[in-house]
């Protein structure tokens, strides 16, 4: 994020700096697909100590509160958090299919970790009532399985938010809980903050229309239901998304539209 503000700014060395900093998760990834078939994944983000060794032991399941090698979760949790580069992310753990693996192991992995109380919301290993999590859903998107974020989506609307003074499964933390349900209800969710591209989900609504500079833009969601919750197809503006699953911030113009087509499978490719 830093780096695209010095860019903006006109100072190519800040950026340069910046971004290379953003490539730091590198140095944390383990990639030891032997050690780690016990948990189905081919690596975790796995402390460094100062001589450059992998801590060790190492349990990735590990969690302090507060005091502890991961803020708030675990090494399950942590490994995911770089939505500014997941396609580096994917090199990391093995490729496209590494990537896949690592995220089914993730949401069916057990579910604990009681020593702190931000890990709700239990998926598996994705602690959806935290901040690190809240993008993890979505991950499926850049896989050959998109249909996964779409069931996923569904069930945390269904289950993990109601209209009631603890409506909600975790901490909101200055509105995060309330914008992933305004975003994801609309059909559409931000992975990455410093990129304007949005990434599509699961809409609630079949109609639903949002203010934009000199006018409104509206979702549309044809055939939607609580059965009907796979994306069939879907445009912005009469186009195809790209990858159809990807649209751009200036995308939202006055008189435009989000147009879904549900149905209850997964449309065949």
């Amino acid at each position: 994020a830093i780096a695209r503000i010095a860019k903006a700014a006109g100072n190519p060395a800040a950026e340069a700096r910046y971004l290379a900093r953003s490539n730091g998760y590198q140095r944390y990834f383990d990639h030891n697909a032997a050690e780690y078939a016990q948990y189905g994944v081919t690596g975790f983000m796995r402390p460094v100590m100062i001589d450059g060794a992998f801590m060790t032991p190492f349990d990735p399941y590990g969690t302090e509160h507060e005091t502890g090698n991961y803020t708030e979760g675990n090494a399950w949790q942590w490994t995911w958090f770089v939505p500014h580069d997941i396609k580096g992310l994917k090199t990391a753990m093995g490729g496209e299919e590494a990537f896949k693996q690592n995220l089914d192991a993730t949401f069916a992995a057990e579910s604990q970790g009681s020593e702190t109380a931000d890990m709700t919301g239990m998926m598996g290993q994705v602690a959806f009532g935290n901040e690190p999590s809240h993008h993890i859903p979505y991950l499926y998107n850049w896989t050959s399985e998109p249909w996964k974020t779409q069931e996923t989506v569904d069930y945390i609307l269904d289950t993990m938010y109601s209209n009631t003074p603890a409506g909600i499964i975790g901490n909101e933390d200055v509105g995060s809980m309330s914008a992933w349900y305004v975003m994801s209800a609309l059909g559409f969710y931000q992975v990455n903050a410093a990129d304007p591209v949005y990434t599509i989900g699961r809409p609630l609504f079949a109609k639903a229309t949002i203010p934009v500079k000199g006018g409104t833009f509206t979702i549309i969601a044809d055939n939607n239901s609580a059965k009907n919750r796979y994306v069939q197809s879907v445009t912005i503006n009469g186009k195809p998304l790209k990858d159809g699953l990807f649209f751009e911030h200036k995308e939202f113009i006055p008189g435009g539209n989000l147009h879904f087509v549900m149905g209850d499978t997964p449309p065949q490719k």
